[in-house]
């Protein structure tokens, strides 16, 4: 052997023994770093802060299906900012990634709490429709929480967090309601929501005038009746930093009334006091092309009929970063009015949810009979566009009475339908409605640790669009044209493209 080739033998043996003693340390020492713009894989110190009091290990279980993993790629995403999440742990947090059908486990999604996504998919030439999962259940101790549906990760580690700090300090929260409108009692207008935040918080509902004590959040349930005495314990609560949920009317509806009455709320005191606090509630009504069915009693006896008084609210018109409609999953707004925001120095508005391109506002003549409603849209000076109807608000509110000084730092979410909230909501068959009004308290009674978790700058929307039955059509039927028509042809041509080079090439020689 030359000595040439002992030196490369020998500096050989040396950069493998290198990389071997680098392999030994990074087993030893993990360095982690994140590279992207905007930090969106580095975990916040409110996140460590509270994994910090686990006493015990967090385990985390990815449910995710493999066929999902093919025709949704981004899945894996979730999983990977999942191993990030245990990363930043300590070894508090251990992640697991199941196959629900491969681990045979199938029959216990139900029971888990987890939801399945319906997918149209293609294989061997046939268009068919698989059941897919993508949801985390939490554990620690005998407890568990349960995130039912991960379709994105820009609020991922928020949803995380909070589940974990409920696991961990098994914090109880409460809640106040109130409803000044004598004709709506608990019983026999809100007993779905009641019984629903019983379930999860302290709920106690307080009288008109009566002052609101301590409560994690109040909600506040309708406009109709609002006096300067109603206005002032909310006023106190608010100035002292409370955080509170406005259902309010910008117009008032009898659904007693056999002559279909509506009417505009008018002067109102607590209409104007969220004028103080930034938010104009317009005394109209919202129509939309995107609607519920609703039952009507006629002449034929009770019919279905599109009803455009009660916009449904599409997915792709609602917050994607804010924790309360990240995982949104339907609202119905029954008679609703349109907010504006009035740039109020010291607040910060985000628009959480909108009606359709496809929506118009009347008010004038306001009534609320089906087949108006229906015709209001063919009025020549209707103007179609977006409607805001629900407003998350954050910042230092000045109080609704004179001298009464400023809030502390902190928010609350006002909507344009106080109906919303009533057991109305089962008309619509769905509980979509109490799912927002869930998110939203626990959104209001978050503490600033959590709310300082940053929104991920990562997007992928497709996981979200799988529900909607046009998008899933289409995507199968373009699908489907690309593997049995588009790739076939582009090999055929490009088959007979070289056939006619080479063929011409032969004639040349």
């Amino acid at each position: 052997m030359s000595i040439q080739q002992k030196r490369e033998r020998t500096l050989l043996l040396l950069v493998l023994g290198v990389f071997a003693l680098l392999a030994v340390n990074l087993s030893l020492f993990s360095v982690r770093f994140d590279l992207t713009s905007a930090g969106a894989w580095s975990i916040s110190p409110a996140t460590k802060s509270i994994l910090a009091e686990a006493k015990d290990g967090v385990t985390i279980t990815y449910y995710l299906s493999k066929k999902l993993t093919t025709y949704y790629p981004f899945t894996q995403g979730i999983a990977d900012f999942l191993e990030e999440y245990a990363a930043a742990s300590a070894g508090r947090v251990k992640v697991r990634v199941i196959d629900p059908q491969e681990a045979g486990q199938l029959g216990d999604m139900a029971r888990l709490g987890l939801q399945s996504i319906p997918i149209e998919v293609v294989e061997q030439s046939q268009q068919t429709q698989a059941v897919v999962y993508s949801g985390i259940v939490l554990q620690y101790l005998d407890r568990q929480e349960v995130l039912p549906q991960v379709s994105q990760i820009e609020t991922l580690e928020y949803d995380l967090t909070t589940k974990v700090s409920k696991l961990v300090t098994q914090k109880q929260k409460s809640v106040a309601f109130l409803s000044v409108d004598p004709t709506r009692d608990l019983q026999n207008y809100y007993s779905i929501l009641s019984q629903t935040l019983s379930q999860t918080a302290t709920f106690r509902v307080v009288q008109p005038g009566e002052p609101i004590g301590e409560a994690s959040v109040l909600i506040v349930a309708g406009t109709k009746g609002f006096t300067a005495q109603a206005l002032r314990p909310v006023d106190d609560y608010l100035m002292r930093g409370g955080k509170i949920l406005f259902a309010v009317d910008g117009v008032f509806v009898d659904i007693a009334s056999a002559q279909a009455v509506a009417t505009a709320a008018g002067e109102n005191d607590l209409l104007k006091a969220l004028e103080t606090w930034g938010v104009k509630v317009d005394q109209g009504i919202v129509h939309d092309a995107y609607n519920n069915l609703v039952q009507f009693q006629g002449s034929q006896g009770v019919t279905l009929r599109r009803y455009p008084q009660w916009p449904q609210i599409l997915a792709q018109n609602t917050s994607l970063t804010n924790p309360v409609t990240s995982r949104f999953s339907g609202l119905s707004l029954m008679w609703p009015s349109p907010l504006t925001d009035l740039k109020m120095p010291g607040i910060t508005v985000e628009p959480l949810a909108w009606t359709s391109e496809k929506s118009w506002l009347v008010s004038d003549n306001l009534t609320i009979d089906v087949e108006q409603a229906s015709r209001s849209s063919m009025m020549p000076e209707v103007k179609f566009q977006k409607q805001v109807v629900a407003m998350a608000l954050t910042g230092t509110f000045s109080s609704a009475f004179p001298n009464g000084g400023l809030s502390p730092n902190t928010r609350m979410v006002v909507v344009g339908s106080s109906n919303f909230l009533t057991d109305l909501m089962q008309i619509t068959g769905k509980t979509d409605n109490v799912v927002f009004a869930e998110n939203t308290v626990d959104w209001l009674a978050q503490d600033e640790g959590l709310l300082s978790i940053k929104t991920r700058v990562y997007r992928d929307k497709s996981l979200t669009m799988l529900q909607d039955t046009q998008v899933r059509t289409t995507a199968a039927f373009a699908l489907s044209f690309v593997n049995l028509f588009l790739i076939p042809v582009v090999v055929v041509i490009a088959a007979v493209v070289r056939f006619l080079r080479r063929r011409s090439r032969e004639q040349k020689s």
